[in-house]
């Protein structure tokens, strides 16, 4: 006798009239709406993309623009300190014509542009470094002068325009002198043509069509690069002031081709700001052709939709039959209910792909109904079916976790995979199978039991499951040729927990019982 509740139910067939068949048209209409929804979605999220990538651009512009700006400048902050430390220095030549070729040398080793002068402490032109400078030569009425000599500038210092000797316009980076006893002693200048500024705008401007300009924290505007479109960005002096101490500052404002995005940022350690200028139309010019091509497909996932939904309605019915069938015949086995060979197979190889990934243990139990043609013999073939279909429930429900699977591989013989087990722990699950089967189904005179044999290893592509399986396998002839109703153990490397070979010198292990 076998025990009731151990055979298999079959799985209730699937319904045959799926819903969709009844709402195929709503359907079809839905996914017209819920494609509109998604298009619109993407669409809005684009223009967000599209905002941000522009004002990411715009900022690594103004960015890259500010720091080539310092660049200009930053060699002639490194001659002043240079000066000022030679100043008082006593082994330096303080005579004029000393401080002439000085700063002469000073200036032709930046290989720039610019005049270098020094003055003392009433403001007297002491030194140039294009020529000798005149008797009255004075910088005394300059703002930069006055402000150093008053004390209320510390370091190098930028100021607004200057006239210089050119035509071309001028500013004056100065850095004040000191005499021994710390005092005021005049001030050390280079006069900057105001196209040094403009180079970088200019190697810029060769790579875009935004305008571009250079201003002064108070507002004054320094250089403007126009752009190829020929709109010049001029942004009231108010605002430049309103930006100057942010890290990053962007307005819209409307010029004459239309609304722009306005992104300043200061230039480092200098009472400068850089501003450039994109042309809000041609930021979002590509998002409006996605949005037409947007809303043409719109247009026609609706129209196909409904359209395929007609031809679908009348073929789903006979479709979803016979997929159902299919399906149920080929994931499990027809008279245990379990998975069968072909999903088996499947499944573990899909495992074993996962495992590779993680470096984790899979484990494969080959499980075999001892003299099974006996029993057949013994009690006929329905009461062998029931014993395969007791047998594959009590392999199932003894795996404990929802990834291990249990298949009937053929005939009498039954397969389950484990993964992420070592050998220890498949081990413990094959004798909890053997035991159970030995308690639950043995019943009179027709002792069923079965052998087990377990293969183990850690998933590597030095390692196939096919190996593991071939192991499986043969651990599982060992525990026949042993004997029977025993679990038999593969070892495949030494990547797994040894587990030791069973004792059946115990009475519920005896061998003979079998």
């Amino acid at each position: 006798m076998i025990k009731s509740g151990s055979t298999a139910l079959k799985a209730a067939p699937p319904s045959v009239v799926p819903p969709a068949a009844r709402l195929m048209i709503p359907a079809g209409a839905l996914i017209s709406v819920i494609f509109a929804s998604f298009m619109a979605l993407t669409l809005w999220q684009n223009y967000g993309d599209v905002a941000r990538e522009a004002a990411s651009h715009g900022e690594q512009r103004v960015d890259s623009l500010a720091r080539d700006v310092a660049g200009q400048i930053f060699p002639y902050r490194v001659l002043l300190r240079q000066v000022a430390a030679d100043y008082a220095d006593p082994q330096t030549d303080q005579t004029p014509a000393g401080w002439q070729r000085l700063l002469a040398r000073m200036i032709s080793a930046t290989e720039r542009s610019g005049v270098m002068l020094l003055t003392d402490a009433s403001g007297q032109v002491v030194a140039r470094s294009d020529r000798p400078a005149g008797p009255g030569e004075r910088v005394r009425t300059q703002p930069y002068f006055a402000l150093h000599a008053k004390g209320q500038v510390d370091g190098p210092y930028l100021s607004e325009r200057v006239a210089c000797d050119g035509t071309e316009p001028c500013i004056a980076l100065s850095q004040a002198l000191k005499d021994p006893d710390g005092q005021f002693a005049g001030v050390a200048a280079v006069l900057l043509p105001l196209s040094l500024l403009r180079e970088p705008l200019k190697a810029e401007a060769a790579e875009t069509s935004d305008p571009m300009l250079v201003a002064r924290i108070d507002g004054t505007l320094f250089v403007e690069e126009c752009g190829t479109s020929g709109v010049c960005i001029r942004p009231p002096p108010d605002l430049i002031r309103e930006i100057a101490g942010a890290v990053h500052a962007r307005v819209t404002l409307s010029y004459g081709d239309g609304k722009r995005t306005f992104y300043a940022a200061p230039v480092p350690q200098l009472p400068l700001v850089v501003a450039t200028g994109q042309s809000i139309r041609d930021i979002f010019l590509p998002w409006r052709y996605r949005v037409l091509v947007g809303t043409a497909a719109v247009l026609t996932v609706g129209f196909a939709s409904i359209a395929i939904a007609l031809v679908l309605r009348h073929d789903l019915m006979r479709r979803s039959r016979l997929q159902a069938e299919l399906l149920q015949l080929s994931l499990t086995d027809d008279l245990t209910g379990i998975a069968n060979r072909r999903r088996f197979f499947d499944v573990a190889i899909r495992e074993w792909q996962r495992a590779q990934r993680l470096g984790s243990p899979v484990a494969v139990l080959m499980i075999d109904i001892d003299r099974f043609k006996l029993l057949n013999d013994r009690l006929g073939h329905a009461a062998g079916d029931a014993v395969l279909q007791a047998i594959a429930q009590l392999i199932r429900h003894s795996l404990r976790r929802p990834a291990d699977l249990a298949a009937r591989y053929g005939g009498e013989e039954f397969t389950a995979i484990l993964p992420d087990t070592d050998m220890a722990g498949a081990f413990q699950t094959a004798e909890r199978i053997r035991t159970q089967v030995e308690r639950d189904v043995i019943r009179g005179d027709h002792p069923v039991t079965v052998s087990i044999g377990i293969a183990a290893a850690i998933a590597s592509p030095n390692e196939t499951f096919e190996n593991v399986v071939a192991a499986a396998d043969r651990a599982l002839y060992r525990a026949k040729e042993s004997g029977r109703n025993r679990v038999m153990v593969e070892r495949i490397g030494d990547a797994h927990v040894v587990v030791p070979e069973p004792d059946f010198s115990d009475a519920t292990l005896d061998p003979t019982r079998a």
